[in-house]
C-alpha cells in the first residue's frame, strides 16, 4: 500500500517520522513556503523540512488539477495530520481508501480546528485521538480508533499537543498497517456532536473579573500561542505563560481588599486578584524581552510602575 503523507505544522512532524520507518511514504502534501520572522524571508514549514531531511523526493504544495492526478497516480491512501486546508470531494476520491485523519480529540467531541486549547479552556479532565476517514463534512467520518488520556492538571495546550501526537501517532500507523491488510472496521460517530472555534489575539486578553479557575485554564489554553496577556498601567503587553491558583492560607497574601487585576508583590511572588481567589503568576514574558521567572520581572519594574499596578 502506497501511503501520501499530509501535513503542515510542527505537530505533524512526529507522525511523519513513526510513518516513514515503518511505512511506505510515496509523497508529502504541505502548505508552501510562507514568509516569516522579522525579515519576512520565505522559509519552509516543519513537515516539508523533515520530508527533505529523510530523504522524500515527491513533495506537492497545491492542490491544483496537476497535483491531485499525480497524487492519484502515485498513492493509494493519504494519512493526514494537521494538513490545514479544507479537502474537496474532488481530491477526497482521488485515492481508492481516501484520506485517514488524526484528530486530537475522541470524536464527536471538539470537531474543528482547536480541539486541544478548548478541551484545556474548559477545564476538562481527559482527553484523546481519533483515527477516522475524512468525508465531506467537518470531522464527521466514520471513525477507525481512538485512545483516551487524561490531561494533567497543569499541562498547557503546547504540552498536551505533544503527548497527544506521541500516542496518535502510533494509533494512525497501527490503523494503516490494519487497512493494508484489509482488517480494519470503521464505525460511525455517535454521540452529540460539539465544535470549536479559531482563537483569536483578543480571545488572549485576561479579564481578570473572571473566577481564578477560568483565568488559569486560559493561560494554559493559549500557551505558547497565541499566548494569554494582559496590559499594564503603561501600556505595554504582558504574556503570562504560566501560572497557578494562589492557595490563600498557604502561599499567597491576602489580597481581599484589593479589585480584580491588581498585582501586589512579595518579595519572591507575584500575585493578581481575580473575581473569586488569586493568581500567582510563574513565568512571563514582557514586551520585546525573553520568558522570563515573574519574580525577576517584578525586580526588574520600576517603583512607580509596580506602585501604579497595586
Amino acid at each position: 500500500m502506497r501511503i501520501l503523507f499530509a501535513g503542515s505544522s510542527q505537530i505533524s512532524v512526529q507522525s511523519l517520522e513513526i510513518l516513514h520507518t515503518h511505512l511506505p511514504i510515496v509523497g508529502v502534501l504541505t502548505q508552501p513556503d510562507q514568509r516569516q520572522g522579522r525579515g519576512h524571508k520565505m522559509q519552509a514549514n516543519p513537515v516539508k523540512i523533515k520530508a527533505q531531511e529523510l530523504g522524500i523526493a515527491q513533495i506537492w504544495e497545491d492542490l491544483s488539477d496537476q497535483t491531485i492526478a499525480e497524487i492519484a497516480q502515485a498513492a493509494d491512501v493519504a494519512a493526514v495530520v494537521s494538513y490545514g486546508r479544507l479537502l474537496k470531494p474532488a481530491v477526497l476520491e482521488a485515492l481508492p481508501q481516501g484520506w485517514i485523519n488524526l484528530h486530537f480529540s475522541l470524536l464527536p467531541k471538539y470537531r474543528g480546528a482547536t480541539p486541544v486549547q478548548t478541551a484545556i479552556l474548559n477545564g476538562e479532565t481527559e482527553t484523546g485521538v481519533t483515527v477516522f476517514q475524512i468525508d465531506a463534512g467537518m470531522d464527521t467520518g466514520p471513525i477507525y480508533a481512538q485512545q483516551k488520556m487524561p490531561i494533567p492538571d497543569h499541562i498547557n495546550s503546547g504540552e498536551l499537543f505533544t503527548l497527544l501526537s506521541t500516542i496518535g501517532s502510533q494509533l494512525l500507523a497501527d490503523v494503516l498497517f490494519q487497512i493494508a491488510t484489509g482488517q480494519a472496521v470503521a464505525r460511525e460517530q455517535l454521540g452529540d456532536p460539539t465544535y470549536t472555534q479559531k482563537i483569536t489575539n483578543a480571545d488572549a486578553e485576561i479579564n481578570w473579573n473572571q473566577p481564578a479557575t477560568n483565568i488559569f485554564n486560559q493561560i494554559r489554553a493559549f500557551t505558547p500561542e497565541p499566548g494569554a496577556f494582559t496590559f499594564l498601567p503603561d501600556g505595554t503587553r504582558l504574556v503570562v505563560t504560566s501560572a497557578t491558583i494562589a492557595n490563600t492560607t498557604t502561599t499567597a497574601p491576602s489580597t481581599s481588599s484589593l479589585s480584580a487585576g491588581s498585582f501586589h508583590f512579595t518579595k519572591h511572588q507575584v500575585f493578581v486578584t481575580t473575581s473569586d481567589g488569586t493568581i500567582e503568576l510563574l513565568q512571563v514574558k514582557p514586551q520585546s524581552k525573553r520568558v522570563m521567572p515573574a519574580s525577576d520581572w517584578a525586580r526588574g519594574l520600576n517603583k512607580r510602575l509596580a506602585t501604579s499596578i497595586v
